[in-house]
């Protein structure tokens, strides 16, 4: 071999040593590097993982907790249906004559509560096909019953004494009507509300 050749061959072999020990220096820091990304990358990924679980987790818990007295649409339908008939019914009630006697009073709240008997007992004609809801719903007319009691009374002593008034039953502190616009609120049937009806006074739906 020439000493060319010779030369030619160190060279290369210069050169493989050079790249080989750059490759030995290089990859420990690469290495070290890649460490703490997988680590991140593996980190994010499993955190993103308990957020899918917590999420999932959430949704089936409030599907399946889902208000166990709730209506389906035709129920609720059919409960609001009544208590808007009621209302139409009463608004073409006859006004009452000016000045108000104790008889036309008396008369118009016997009016008025034959138009909320109706009502009830067009709204116990709605049966849930679910067991608490039916049994919701008849405890909420129950407390009906009690108010219109409350102003069949009203009607009776009102003939004779002008300062009567109508004395709203009183369970846990609160007037009935208070329970029984939170039963409303919470299934959706607001046009039943007793406000809404004016179920608490007389000549609530006054004519101008």
């Amino acid at each position: 071999m020439g000493t060319e050749a010779v030369a030619r061959t160190r060279d290369w072999q210069s050169v493989t040593r050079a790249v080989l020990d750059a490759v030995v220096i290089d990859d420990p820091p690469e290495v070290e590097r890649s460490r703490p990304s997988r680590l991140l990358r593996y980190s994010l990924l499993a955190a993103l993982a308990i957020m899918v679980g917590l999420w999932a987790y959430a949704l089936t818990y409030s599907m399946t907790r889902r208000d166990p007295e709730r209506f389906t649409s035709d129920e609720r339908a059919a409960v609001r249906h009544a208590c808007e008939d009621a209302v139409t019914r009463l608004r073409a009630l006859p006004p009452l004559e000016a000045p108000p006697t104790n008889a036309s009073v008396a008369a118009r709240t016997a009016a008025e509560t034959d138009e909320f008997e109706r009502m009830v007992a067009e709204l116990r004609e709605v049966r849930p096909q679910r067991g608490d809801a039916a049994t919701a719903l008849h405890e909420w007319l129950d407390d009906w019953d009690l108010l219109l009691n409350a102003r069949r009374v009203y009607a009776d002593e009102v003939k004779t004494d002008k300062s009567a008034k109508i004395v709203v039953p009183v369970l846990d502190g609160s007037p009935i009507f208070v329970r029984m616009n939170n039963y409303t609120e919470s299934k959706g049937v607001i046009e039943c509300k007793t406000d809404a009806l004016g179920a608490e006074r007389v000549y609530a739906f006054r004519k101008d």
